[in-house]
């Protein structure tokens, strides 16, 4: 009998601009760049947001205790080590993990902010200068990325971390799926464009390299595909036109969809 789940993941399921939504007049309508100003992030949002997620939902509708860690912005890599670093034993009772996987042009990075500290920290791939990273740094990145890799590539090595997790994690007696947020292989919603059409501004930087269909890559699919707990990716387990809120996170009806959707699928593990 499962007692506990716990969701890691990225904004997606941490229930981002689900605050905005309800608090903004008319949010969901606005711009990307007018949803950008709305954007809060304290305390108060992001417990809203945890609340109202479709994690929180789940739990409603199983009457199972659920435990949300997913983080707003962070990378496969981030994603996987927290969902590791979670479960310290070595063996648990009763207990599920949903590791929902975000896009795949996002790196973990470690970087000098100061002359006295360290940062690790998960940056989305964009032509544009990083938070919290210098120009040089933000320059030296961005170089790396174009010259030496694509999303292609980070989507084999996330792959790979996000399989070394779910093992680990069986490992403890945990059982552990995965779940992706479309059904493209860059894991890309397919109203979030990676260039903005309507601005000079890129958003994100398009893919050049189509995956390369190697022996590797093609066992680490496979593999991926064995661990997840439904046929269907968070897009299409919603039936709305347009789920998406102004930033491209699921709005609140498309959490309940969500929500009912991964409750069957867990009802139907006969854990």
């Amino acid at each position: 009998m499962i007692k506990k789940i716990v969701f890691a993941g990225c904004s997606m399921t941490a229930g981002a601009e689900l605050y905005q939504e309800k608090h903004v007049d008319n949010y969901a309508n606005l711009e990307f760049d007018d949803a950008v100003k709305a954007f809060t992030r304290n305390d108060e949002t992001r417990a809203y947001n945890l609340q109202h997620a479709y994690p929180s939902i789940v739990g409603d509708i199983l009457g199972v205790f659920t435990e949300n860690i997913a983080i707003d912005g962070i990378s496969n890599k981030e994603i996987a080590m927290r969902a590791l670093s979670h479960f310290p034993n070595d063996w648990y009772e009763d207990t599920v993990a949903v590791i929902q996987i975000t896009t795949h042009n996002r790196m973990l990075v470690h970087f000098e902010e100061n002359d006295e500290r360290y940062t690790v920290r998960s940056y989305v791939i964009q032509p544009v200068k990083f938070h919290g990273l210098s120009l040089r740094q933000s320059n030296l990145l961005l170089e790396t990325y174009l010259e030496f890799m694509s999303e292609s590539l980070l989507m084999i090595e996330n792959y790979m971390c996000v399989l070394y997790a779910v093992a680990a994690l069986k490992a403890k007696n945990i059982s552990t799926f995965v779940i992706k947020i479309a059904d493209n292989e860059l894991n890309q919603p397919r109203n979030e464009p990676h260039e903005n059409s309507n601005s000079n501004k890129p958003i994100y930087i398009n893919e050049r390299h189509p995956l390369a269909r190697d022996a590797i890559s093609e066992k680490l699919i496979k593999d991926f595909e064995s661990n997840q707990l439904s046929a269907c990716v968070l897009e299409t387990m919603v039936s709305q036109a347009n789920p998406y809120l102004p930033q491209w996170h699921f709005n609140q009806q498309s959490h309940h969809q969500i929500a009912e959707h991964i409750s069957e699928k867990i009802k139907c593990l006969n854990l």
